[in-house]
This record gives C-alpha cells, sequence and structure tokens, in this order.
C-alpha cells in the first residue's frame, strides 16, 4: 500500500483548528509513512473528521529504522512533541506495525512522567495503543518465535541446525539490520533493551492507555509467529486441526492458531527435542518468558 507524505500532510491540515484526537500511525523495519495509505483511509472513512487527525509518523524511515529500537524511539517521542505543538489535541492514540509497536512503545516510555498523573506531556489523554504483527518480546531461534527459522531448524541434523540457525541468524540480522538486528534476537547486552521495556517507566506508560490491543496474523507470518505478536504462550492458544476444513475453521472465535509452516506450531512431543541447547538461550528464553507476563499484566 502506498500514498504520498503530501496526502498524509493535508489530513492534519484539512481538520486544523478543530482537531482533538491524535493518531500516530508507526511504520515498521524498511518501512515508509507512506504505506499506511490503507490504513489511513479506512480511519478516514469511520472517523470524524472535525475531531480526529491521523498522522504517519515521518521519522524512521527504511533504513533509519536499522538504528536500534532505542534510537528510532527518541525520534518518535521528539516528532510526537512537535506535532502536539501544532494543534489543540487533547487526545492522543498509537497504532504500531511490526517494528513499530516496538518503537511506539519505547517512545511513550520517553514521554511518560510519573507527575502528569494520567497524561502524556501534561495534556493528552491516551486513548488506545494498538500493535500489528509486532515481536514483542524478540527472538530466540530455538523457540517459534521466528515460525521459518524454527521450520528449517527442524529439518535439518540437531547440531547443524544449533550452528548455522542458533548462532549464524542472530550474527547474521545483526550484520544486516546493525543494531535492531541485535536488539531483536536479545543480543544487545546483559540487558536487552526489550526485557527493559516490559520494566517501568514503559509498563506504567502502558498503563495509561484506555485500551490495548495486540493483533497476530491468523496465517502465512512466517516472521513473527504468534505468541510473539499475541503475548500469549504456546499452550494458551488453541490448535486447529489442519484437515477440518475451511469451514470450521471460519467458524472458530478468540484466539486460534494455524500456520502453513506446520512444525512452528507442532504439539510439544514433536519439538521436544528441538529444546534450548546453551545456557544462553536459556537464558534468554527466561527473559522472554518475564518480559511477556510484565507485559500481559497491564490488560491488552
Amino acid at each position: 500500500s502506498s500514498t504520498t507524505e503530501s496526502s498524509i500532510t493535508s489530513v492534519g491540515k484539512t481538520n486544523a483548528g478543530n482537531a482533538k484526537h491524535l493518531i500516530v500511525l508507526v511504520n515498521g523495519l524498511w518501512g515508509r509513512a507512506k504505506h499506511w495509505k490503507t490504513v489511513e483511509n479506512e480511519l478516514q472513512r469511520v472517523l470524524d473528521s472535525s475531531s480526529t487527525v491521523v498522522h504517519a509518523s515521518k521519522v524512521n524511515q527504511l533504513f533509519q529504522t536499522y538504528a536500534g529500537i532505542d534510537v528510532c524511539g527518541s525520534a518518535l517521542a521528539d516528532e510526537v512533541k512537535q506535532v502536539a505543538q501544532q494543534d489543540r489535541y487533547d487526545k492522543i492514540s498509537f497504532v504500531g506495525h511490526s517494528m513499530g509497536g516496538l518503537i511506539a512503545r519505547n517512545a511513550i516510555g520517553k514521554l511518560y512522567h510519573a507527575d502528569d498523573e494520567e497524561l502524556i506531556l501534561g495534556h493528552l489523554e491516551p486513548c488506545h495503543f494498538v500493535t500489528l504483527a509486532t515481536p514483542h518480546v524478540g527472538f530466540v531461534p530455538t523457540y517459534e518465535d521466528v515460525p521459518l527459522v524454527h521450520w528449517i531448524r527442524g529439518t535439518v541434523p540437531s547440531a547443524l541446525g544449533e550452528v548455522v540457525l542458533d548462532r549464524g541468524v542472530p550474527w547474521l540480522t545483526s550484520i544486516m539490520m546493525g543494531e535492531s538486528g541485535k536488539q531483536f534476537f536479545l543480543r544487545d547486552g546483559d540487558v536487552p533493551i526489550l526485557y527493559s521495556m516490559a520494566l517501568d517507566p514503559y509498563i506504567s506508560a502502558l498503563k495509561r492507555f484506555k485500551t490495548r490491543t495486540c493483533y497476530g496474523n491468523r496465517s502465512g507470518d512466517h516472521l513473527v509467529g504468534w505468541c510473539n505478536s499475541s503475548l500469549r504462550s504456546r499452550e494458551e492458544i488453541e490448535y486447529i486441526q489442519q484437515d477440518i476444513g475451511r469451514e470450521m475453521n471460519t467458524a472458530c472465535t478468540g484466539v486460534v492458531r494455524e500456520d502453513p509452516l506446520h512444525y512452528a506450531w507442532a504439539h510439544p512431543e514433536v519439538t521436544s527435542s528441538h529444546s534450548p541447547s546453551s545456557d544462553t538461550s536459556c537464558a534468554m528464553h527466561e527473559l522472554q518468558n518475564r518480559a511477556r507476563e510484565n507485559l500481559k499484566s497491564v490488560g491488552w
């Protein structure tokens, strides 16, 4: 999906003077503001344009997203401060896609001040915080965080899988994606930023929003598994048998799981032989679990 940055700017100009609610759209890795066209158009269709401004963030574009979640979060926080001064806003919401959800979580932590009671920047009421396919707790290759990697690992000999995937993928990602790549795989220090972001002030900032919603792709997302994007453990996600037919699948409600990479959602007895193979992996998985529980505690 695409749009021009000028059209995004014009949304704000059209509503200037009467706008009250600022909705900030945050792109993910390699993303750009213009990628929000479809979402922007739908929001304009259903929302009152006299009281709402949709702003697709213009910072952290393309390769700038390699700088790290913290650097991108600071840039977004600065942008929000500037935009919030341009009109009479009294409410704010965020929608983040993939890495954009992490950037938004980082930014609100930096915009948070305990003395502001229930507000952000002293005058904005936090309304809705929405993430779309966001890898909230990062990736550990030995688990189901990245369905594609986990599936490949299950098709090669165990020793080769450990060397090539468990160690090679995080290293290659850090080379290709810079600091962001290290942070995705929790290789950015003894206390990874994704774990730090499950503590205060980031958790307190999340609590201030009236609603928090995390969406995960029902199928076809081979990079961000449901456990990650929906902040649930594998045991909490209902399993859909692949042979029961589309009709029954579509009738299911609540959180379900179905994925073309069947191995990624295999039952525990199938994946038990691929449990963490090092103390480092175990430690990172423990950090993931603690981060997930902290994030779940605020309610989604």
